[in-house]
């Protein structure tokens, strides 16, 4: 009796494990689903934008000469240039969120903050990301509604701002990702009549849940989208807006961009016959014979 019993206690155990198993595998694939529908939501996104602004500017009747020479090569933008600034002006905004986020991380690892405080900073930004912004509607419809997206992007990297001056534009700032003095370093930089930094001039748990990015800032001011529909007319390759990054060849139908290192350390070891046979719509030319680099 007591053989049969016990019997029937591991049973349920294992059932249970096996449960909570599946639900954490559920979990995982519902967050990797939303990443990806946000992501596609994001592009739509600034589609639309892009799209409304880009015929507002075009119904302008400039009356300087330079002026409409400008307006000539706004009405010439092709679909795949905005496309391709969107895709890398998003590739931007990915790169600024988790500096912004892991410069935050690190501060408050650094600031030794009591056990109540910890407690405190964190109750503080999960209530904070309780209060997401959502892309679409209940019916399904997109938001396009720039109060409704969260703080607009006010600033761009050097490869997507026309003002750059092109004397400064060397490959080293071409390949910049993300602005450095954003973050904790905007926050210090401000005074202490806008923040409360304590009475030692230390950063608490209020002021750093008040601050720590809890969500994803994609959505570019007025200003900003104006100088990515400028960006397009200057752009002569697409190449040019990936400084740092190699072409990344179409793996399973998904085009983007990766890291040099990636890159070389997929291709080394691996014969130009293989190549040729694990990605057929690739030129395997243009890698083989392999750089001096990937020798070493």
């Amino acid at each position: 009796m007591f053989h049969v019993l016990d019997d029937f206690r591991v049973k349920m155990r294992l059932k249970v494990y096996v449960h909570i198993a599946f639900e954490k595998v559920i979990k995982i694939q519902n967050k990797i689903t939303d990443a990806h529908r946000n992501s596609k939501d994001r592009f739509e996104i600034l589609q639309a934008a892009f799209i409304k602004k880009h015929i507002s500017m075009q119904l302008e009747v400039p009356k300087k000469k330079k002026a409409r020479e400008q307006l000539a090569l706004v009405k010439a933008i092709s679909d795949e240039i905005r496309d391709a600034v969107i895709t890398r002006y998003l590739r931007y905004c990915k790169d600024q969120f988790g500096f912004n986020f892991l410069s935050y991380r690190r501060k408050i690892n650094e600031s030794n903050l009591s056990y109540s405080e910890t407690l405190g900073l964190r109750l503080r930004i999960g209530m904070r990301k309780g209060h997401h912004f959502k892309y679409r509607t209940a019916a399904g419809v997109l938001v396009l509604e720039a109060e409704k997206l969260g703080q607009p992007i006010e600033s761009l990297i050097p490869c997507l701002d026309p003002d750059f001056p092109a004397k400064q534009k060397t490959r080293q700032v071409l390949a910049k990702r993300y602005d450095d003095k954003q973050g904790i370093a905007q926050l210090e930089a401000q005074s202490n009549d806008d923040i409360d930094y304590g009475p030692s001039d230390d950063f608490y748990s209020s002021t750093l849940a008040a601050n720590f990015p809890v969500y994803y800032q994609f959505f570019p001011s007025d200003a900003i989208l104006t100088k990515l529909i400028t960006k397009c007319t200057q752009i002569v390759a697409i190449s040019e807006l990936w400084g740092g990054f190699d072409t990344k060849q179409e793996y399973a139908h998904h085009s983007g961009y990766r890291p040099k290192q990636l890159l070389c350390k997929e291709l080394r070891g691996m014969s130009k016959e293989k190549f040729a046979a694990a990605f057929p719509d690739t030129d395997a030319d243009r890698f083989y014979p392999a750089p001096k680099e990937l020798k070493k």
